[in-house]
């Protein structure tokens, strides 16, 4: 597997761990280019696939890993339209939209390379509207929490946030939050919690979920003390 495979699989723990539950599920993305053609193509088919992960009590922080990568690798072999999966949910899909995403998933799980907002293709300018980090995760030395600014928040409004952002080295990373709307002292607690489970997959990859889930809770209450 990949670094990145295992530090999602840390966040869906840390979301069971906050939702009292065993299944979780991530929103990433993915480059989408599942044909010789489309993969030579000059524009990109980024796609947000949902990623379901069921972490049990019993499994060990190593297997929680696996069944990431599994779940991964089966959501990227029967991918289906957003419209697709949003009538399958919401019957009254057509009558309702625009229809967030957000509906679908616990959370969101980017990589850095996700966000890219300027491109000029042949003299025709592509702008993505998207959330513009405040600091470079190039040069951010851990994981970091920042809130949005006004003018961004619409856009963390259909992405569902609180949202992580993972670095390219996998060393550092960005939690994205909503100020109006989640406490920064809520958002700090919960990157120390995540930033706990990274450490305990790192050193003791066969710790059982279940005693890394009591740890949280204890830690999650003694921080909000």
């Amino acid at each position: 597997t990949t670094p990145f495979i295992a530090l999602m699989a840390a966040y869906h723990l840390l979301l069971s761990t906050l939702a009292g539950r065993d299944r979780t599920v991530v929103s990433t993305a993915a480059l989408n280019r599942p044909t010789d053609l489309e993969r030579k193509a000059i524009l990109q088919f980024a796609c947000d696939p949902y990623v379901a992960t069921e972490q049990q009590d019993g499994m060990s922080l190593c297997a929680a890993v696996r069944a990431t990568h599994v779940a991964l690798d089966d959501t990227m072999r029967n991918m289906m339209s957003f419209k697709s999966i949003a009538k399958a949910v919401n019957p009254d899909f057509k009558t309702v939209r625009p229809w967030p995403d957000c509906h679908l998933f616990d959370g969101n799980f980017f990589s850095w390379a996700y966000t890219r907002t300027r491109q000029n293709v042949a003299g025709l300018q592509v702008e993505e509207y998207g959330i513009h980090l405040p600091h470079p995760l190039e040069s951010a030395p851990e994981l970091m929490w920042s809130g949005l600014s006004e003018a961004a928040q619409w856009v963390w409004a259909t992405q569902g946030g609180p949202s992580f952002e993972i670095g390219i080295p996998r060393e550092n990373g960005l939690l994205h939050y909503n100020p109006d709307i989640h406490p920064a002292d809520l958002m700090q607690r919960l990157v120390t919690q995540y930033v706990k489970i990274v450490d305990a997959m790192a050193a003791s990859p066969e710790k059982a979920v279940g005693r890394v889930r009591e740890e949280g809770r204890a830690l999650l209450s003694a921080l909000s003390r």
